[in-house]
């Protein structure tokens, strides 16, 4: 009898002991998925308002050098004219574009701006002065924001990959 009783006794305490574990358990492992949920969510969080802010600052930049260098007519002649140019005219008004704008863009290297790149209306690349022999691709399927400006007429910013 006194072994039957010990049996229950150790039966009892290991239901009971069970009964507090379970919902115990299950409370702190939902409270650290709240917690790792929450840290995740700041973390995305803090590292969109960082995009956001280089994002921003090279929008700036980019409006800059387009307002200030790009947009003056010596430079935007250039391109008007090799839309409508030979294959040897275009060659010729390109190392004209790179003459005029090497300068600017050895500057922009040093803040980390590695491309400056010219397209020709129809989205076949003009000029790469990280790439200059590289030019007449189209990359129509590729930089879909030049396709959008060559559409829409109207400058956009954006950032694309590749």
């Amino acid at each position: 009898m006194k072994i039957l009783s010990y049996v229950y006794t150790v039966s009892a305490f290991i239901i009971i002991s069970l009964l507090l574990y379970i919902p115990a358990y299950l409370f702190f492992t939902q409270q650290k998925e709240q917690k790792l949920e929450y840290h995740y969510n700041d973390k995305i969080t803090h590292a969109a308002i960082q995009f956001q802010a280089v994002k921003n600052s090279y929008q700036l930049l980019a409006q800059n050098v387009y307002d200030n260098i790009i947009s003056k007519d010596a430079i935007t002649s250039i391109v008007k004219k090799a839309n409508a140019a030979t294959k040897e005219e275009k060659a010729r008004l390109r190392q004209e574009l790179y003459s005029a704008l090497l300068p600017l863009y050895n500057n922009l290297k040093k803040q980390n701006i590695t491309q400056l790149h010219f397209y020709l209306k129809n989205s076949v690349s003009f000029l790469r002065f990280h790439h200059p022999e590289k030019f007449g691709d189209s990359l129509e399927a590729v930089r879909y924001c030049v396709d959008k400006v060559n559409r829409k007429k109207r400058q956009d910013f954006g950032f694309e990959y590749g």
